[in-house]
């Protein structure tokens, strides 16, 4: 066989090789993606989170220290907002806002409510049914463990876009199935409603 078709053959394969290579890489690199998002410690969530059973809306914000959390359950919808130091409930029914102060016990433990990422190390990955779930699917998942306390976070994903967050800690497992996920927040999240009253 001639040379340059034998070098042609082999160039070819070599190529679709690394055109394989790439395209399964952006793959997993879009995966991770969303890992580092999460890490980074600035994005929006919107998703349905469940936990014993019980499913609400959830809406988060998180830049830094300061986050925005609201939910809408079957005493109503409510919102947190922890924001330069000071921590707010607003009660979107009512159209009023509370200050909680640092002297309430409400406040204490406000600002572990939402999880850091950035402490939770890759421990594994693998492929399972959801957990608490009624889908009978399998979804790839990478599995993350908290270098301080052990919990455990499996991040799944579908069509390698991050689709369910579970988190199985000392206390309680929940999950929170994921509509959207961005590093751009709202312009209406992590400010007060100018049309609430302060209660």
């Amino acid at each position: 066989m001639n040379k340059k078709i034998i070098l042609g053959i082999i160039f070819g394969i070599l190529s679709l090789s690394f055109i394989a290579f790439m395209f399964s890489n952006s793959k997993l690199n879009k995966m991770y993606e969303f890992v580092t998002l999460l890490e980074s410690g600035h994005y929006y969530l919107d998703g349905s989170y469940s936990i014993l059973g019980i499913e609400t809306p959830i809406k988060i914000a998180v830049d830094g220290n300061d986050f925005d959390v609201e939910t809408n359950t079957f005493i109503g919808s409510t919102r947190l907002i922890l924001m330069g130091g000071n921590a707010y409930l607003l009660n979107n029914n009512e159209l009023t806002i509370s200050l909680i102060t640092e002297t309430d016990e409400a406040f204490l433990g406000l600002s572990d409510m939402v999880i850091d990422y950035s402490k939770y190390k890759k421990i594994g990955q693998g492929e399972s049914k959801l957990p608490y779930n009624e889908d009978n699917s399998y979804y790839p998942y990478y599995e993350y463990e908290n270098v301080d306390n052990g919990s455990v976070i499996r991040y799944y994903f579908k069509d390698n876009e991050l689709y369910c967050i579970y988190v199985k800690d000392q206390f309680v497992d929940h999950m929170i199935i994921i509509n959207e996920l961005t590093k751009e927040i709202p312009k209406d999240r992590l400010r007060l409603p100018e049309d609430y009253m302060e209660i």
